[in-house]
């Protein structure tokens, strides 16, 4: 039964809460009139939370519980959000997750809609949401990682720094070498360590290179993001110790699950019982599916910590190099040989002197070497065993990638070629343009769809759905766009499929664009659908077309094919879109592209020059050029000059490709230069390929 009790004593006051006191000094008279646990509410906020503090888990309940489902308005924006939190928090102590995570959510809620933020409640969410695999809290989950990431930059108190320095460290064990080094949070691969440094500029990219992570950039999730977290939270509650994860929670946040997880010479395996009793506690991770060298033994070296480790540190250091250790150690080899080859000949080694020293005792053969004081034996096979330990974590550090993700592995890819111009409208709107092909092959070929391909045998046709998704300049999702292309006879296409595009209005000034192809075979017989391949392509950090009519402005270059022996003239009405990086040397080129805001002078005419230039650096590189560092260059420029009477025009360029690229493999760039001559005023766009010598000329 609750009490609520006011003593005089002295003199003084002395306010009884239950059987919790609370100082005198910290109540006024009106602190006991009308509100939750005796008292006001920013009063009762205070006294729950310091009893959570305390552990005092049941009284903190009741002071808080009944703040937070009333909704006091007299609680500030923060103070809600720090009600919130503790509250969830008293439920999770109390084993009560369910209300915990619904608490947090309500307070996440709350936090959308207010000025503040609170890095305890948004860190709790995550685990929380995380942990219960709740999917209708995934988006809310990862909006609040994101505004911690992006908010890591501001002044913090010791506590909430620590939070963010957990989250970095623990999105340091993913981020490839270049982001590394670009933002400070580091981890070395050579002895499992993470730091963070963090540089000027590390929170805009960390956040653009989640964004380019996502997967599926046509859904609202991120679902590469979904799946760190979810690591992240599995790791935080099975493998770290006083919030420190150990290695085994380094590896699971980069790989996931393990394909087999073992322990060695522990009881209830597959292969053998305990072998010894001071064997140290370890487990034993393989992951064939993605590459045979990712495999990791992990030792319990202090309690409850398992740090990556080799055969030798099974074993306590104290233990003498005998018989015994002899034999033990064979059969943790042998054990470890029916899990991966790489202990295949050790193994072996160590059962042949075992036998022979079983056979020697049984059967008296001779003196033994391994019972002799020096037990020579025993040390060379632990020196060996820790040089291979060594070369396979070598080998492990070069071919087992950084990170493994499942989400990239739904299906397979689709090897898409697409490039993008931008153009002025009229009415002064950047238009964006996207344009791509495929292999006509491809739309022949389910082999790399695996058992579910034989369904469409009988004969299929093939659609593409193409969504391209508009992001402003703070990478919110702005506007998409899908399209819908299908080919009734796909085994009737030679070469290439004919080129596609997909264009949208652009009204930000910075923007970004992801587009992503989703190709799907229907069967002729059936009906049934199914999506048999997938790309995504990002453009990051693209500039809306300048629309002041008093500034020069130029599209982009666009690639164009054109059929051998056509002049400059009929690029217009025959030049098709070529969105490849790669051209056949033999290939005829051509370009087009848009000037704006050309001025008139006194007569009404335009006059402006183009000059184009051509600039080729040779990939196939001889003996010596390679030995002594010379490079290989060249570079063409053609001018032309033109007058008009309108400020804006169109204009082609026919690219001699059998005197500009030549025979060999080439780096090309081509770069326009518009001077308009009436103003002076100069701009330029380039666009780039690459050459390849075709079979024909070799």
């Amino acid at each position: 039964m609750r009490m609520l009790l006011t003593a005089i004593l002295g003199g003084g006051v002395l306010m009884l809460c239950g059987w919790d006191t609370c100082s005198a000094q910290d109540v006024t008279p009106n602190d006991t009139m009308g509100g939750t646990c005796g008292f006001h509410d920013e009063r009762a906020l205070h006294i729950g939370v310091q009893l959570a503090k305390g552990g005092k888990h049941r009284r903190a309940l009741e002071c808080l519980s009944p703040l937070f489902s009333r909704d006091s308005t007299s609680l500030g924006a923060e103070q809600r959000l720090s009600l919130a939190y503790w509250l969830g928090k008293v439920h999770h102590h109390r084993a009560r997750r369910r209300q915990a995570l619904e608490v947090w959510r309500m307070g996440m809620r709350q936090s959308t809609s207010s000025p503040g933020f609170h890095y305890f409640l948004a860190d709790a969410f995550i685990r929380a949401a995380m942990q219960r695999q709740s999917t209708r809290d995934y988006a809310r989950a990862t909006t609040a990682y994101l505004a911690l990431l992006r908010r890591s930059d501001e002044g913090l108190a010791e506590q909430e720094r620590e939070i963010v320095q957990k989250h970095l460290r623990e999105l340091a064990l993913i981020l490839p070498p270049r982001v590394q080094r670009e933002t400070g949070v580091r981890f070395d691969r050579s002895d499992f360590e993470t730091s963070i440094d963090k540089k000027s500029g590390a929170v805009g990219t960390l956040m653009g290179w989640w964004r380019t992570q996502d997967p599926v950039p046509s859904t609202r999730q991120n679902e590469r993001l979904f799946e760190h977290l979810r690591r992240v939270a599995y790791a935080r509650a099975n493998y770290s110790q006083d919030g420190r994860l150990d290695d085994r929670g380094k590896v699971y946040i980069r790989l996931g699950q393990p394909h087999r997880d073992v322990s060695i010479g522990m009881p209830n395996q597959e292969t053998v019982s305990r072998v010894s009793t001071r064997l140290r506690r370890n487990e034993f991770w393989t992951y064939p599916h993605i590459d045979q060298k990712a495999y990791y033994l992990f030792v319990e070296k202090d309690p409850e910590v398992f740090d990556l480790g080799g055969v030798t540190d099974l074993f306590p250091p104290d233990m003498m190099p005998g018989r015994k250790y002899l034999y033990e150690m064979e059969t943790v080899l042998r054990e470890l040989a029916t899990f991966h080859g790489d202990y295949g000949l050790p193994s072996a080694d160590v059962f042949d002197r075992a036998s022979w020293s079983r056979d020697n005792q049984q059967y008296g053969l001779g003196p033994d070497p391994i019972d002799g004081p020096v037990r020579g034996f025993v040390r060379k096979i632990e020196d060996r065993i820790e040089s291979v330990d060594q070369q396979n974590a070598e080998r492990r550090r070069r071919r087992v990638p950084q990170v493994y993700s499942e989400t990239s592995n739904e299906y397979p890819n689709l090897a898409v070629a697409s490039r993008v111009s931008r153009y002025l409208t009229r009415e002064g709107h950047t238009r964006l343009e996207m344009y791509w092909s495929v292999p006509a092959d491809l739309l022949r070929n389910t082999d790399d769809m695996g058992a579910g391909a034989g369904r469409y045998n009988d004969g299929y046709d093939v659609t593409f759905l193409t969504t391209l998704l508009r992001r402003g300049e703070n990478h919110g999702r702005q506007q998409t766009k899908s399209t819908k292309h299908r080919i009734d006879d796909p085994f009737s296409l030679r070469g290439v499929l004919p080129p596609q595009s997909v264009s949208t209005i652009i009204r930000d000034s910075l923007f970004h664009v992801n587009c992503q192809w989703d190709q799907y075979i229907v069967s002729e017989a059936t009906g049934d659908r199914t999506i048999a391949r997938r790309h995504v392509t990002r453009y990051d950090t693209l500039t809306a077309l300048d629309d002041d009519p008093a500034t020069l402005e130029i599209s982009d270059l666009k690639l164009l094919s054109v059929p051998e022996g056509r002049s400059a003239t009929r690029i217009a009405t025959v030049g098709i879109p070529y969105p490849f990086s790669r051209v056949d040397t033999s290939q005829t080129l051509g370009i087009k592209f848009e000037i704006y805001h050309l001025q008139s002078d006194v007569d009404g005419r335009t006059r402006y020059t183009v000059d184009y230039t051509v600039h080729r650096q040779e990939t196939e590189k001889g003996f010596f050029a390679t030995l002594f560092g010379r490079e290989d260059e060249k570079e063409t420029t053609v001018t032309t000059t033109h007058q008009g009477q309108d400020g804006r025009t169109t204009e082609y360029i026919l690219l001699d490709s059998k005197n500009l690229f030549e025979k060999e493999s080439s780096t090309v760039t081509v770069t326009v230069k518009i001077t308009d001559e009436v103003t002076g005023q100069v701009v330029a766009r380039s666009v780039s390929f690459q050459t390849v010598a075709s079979i024909a000329q070799k």
